[in-house]
This record gives structure tokens, sequence and C-alpha cells, in this order.
């Protein structure tokens, strides 16, 4: 059973990196793959994204809302930055990781700065192209409305083509199942 901790166990399990910090998971995550793209239309900078959970064996990468299941986990997310805009825009996550993620309950897309309840949280450090962070899985299922934050050179997005950037922002849906207490 995966649980939520501040202090290690008297007699710890191996544990991932994540788990010496407050806050983070006890236990291996399930580790979830999600390549973000960003490409170049007539309209500006348009962003894509396909995923898949990295502990099965073959699982195909797909489009779409972001589905983690109901259970007793909680899931590494790693999003990968794939800059294809040409000339380049050098995109690159915000920093720190709290600017690369605006996460909500619900609520408008984007949402306001925030880590959705406590259901993400920022446990690694900050790169230029891997956003990796914890995602507890707690409590009843949500749908979390995030955004994923770039800098780079100015542009437009091809969602606003009004809006300045940077920054850059895409928002697509995570399912969270709920259920790690």
């Amino acid at each position: 059973m995966v649980k939520l901790t501040e202090k290690p166990a008297s007699k710890p399990a191996p544990r991932s990196r994540a788990s010496s910090v407050v806050g983070a998971i006890a236990g291996p995550a399930r580790p979830v793959l999600i390549e973000v793209f960003a490409n170049d239309t007539p309209e500006g900078v348009a962003f894509t994204h396909v995923w898949k959970f990295e502990d099965i064996p073959g699982d195909p990468m797909k489009p779409g809302t972001i589905d983690l299941p109901h259970g007793k986990t909680a899931y590494r997310l790693r999003f990968r930055l794939n800059d294809n805009t040409r000339p380049s825009k050098q995109l690159k996550f915000k920093n720190p990781c709290t600017n690369a993620m605006y996460v909500a309950v619900g609520g408008p897309c984007p949402p306001p700065a925030g880590n959705g309840g406590g259901q993400i949280q920022f446990n690694y450090p900050w790169t230029p192209y891997l956003l990796t962070v914890d995602d507890m899985n707690h409590g009843n299922p949500v749908l979390l409305k995030y955004a994923l934050r770039f800098d780079g050179e100015p542009g437009h997005e091809a969602s606003n083509p009004l809006k300045l950037c940077p920054p850059y922002e895409y928002d697509p849906d995570l399912k969270n199942g709920g259920g790690n207490n």
C-alpha cells in the first residue's frame, strides 16, 4: 500500500529519489511518459502530445486525455518537450518547475498558478526539456486542468493567435482516478 509520508520508515524499503522529499511518495510510482510536440502552423506554434505507461512493455503511445486509473498508487509524470519549430523558437520549460506547470482541479484552462490541491508535487530539479512531477492520485477521481508553460523566442500560439508569447502554454487534460489514500 502506497502512503503519503513526511518521514522515512524505521526500516526503509528501496525508494525512489523523490521519496526523500517532504510530501513525496513512499515507494515506487507508476511511470508515465508524455511526449509534447511544438510545431509550426500559419497561425503560430501548435502543441500536441502522446503518452504511455512506461511499465507496460509494448504499451503504444496514445493521444488525448492522460488517463490515470483508480488505484493505490501515485504516478511519476515525465513531460518531454520536442521543439519542432523552424526556425527554432528555442522553447524550454519555464524555470522553476512550479512555473512550468500550473494545475487546478476543474476550473478554467489554462489555470492560475497552483498544484491542484496538492495532487501534483514538484520533487525534481528543473531541466529545460524534461519536466518530471509526482501525481499523488489521492482521494476521489478528479479532472485536473493544467497548463504546461514554456519560455522561448517571441511568437504566437495557434490556439490563441492574438496572444504574444512567451509564455507559451499547452493544456491537455489529465484524469486522476483517485484511490491513493
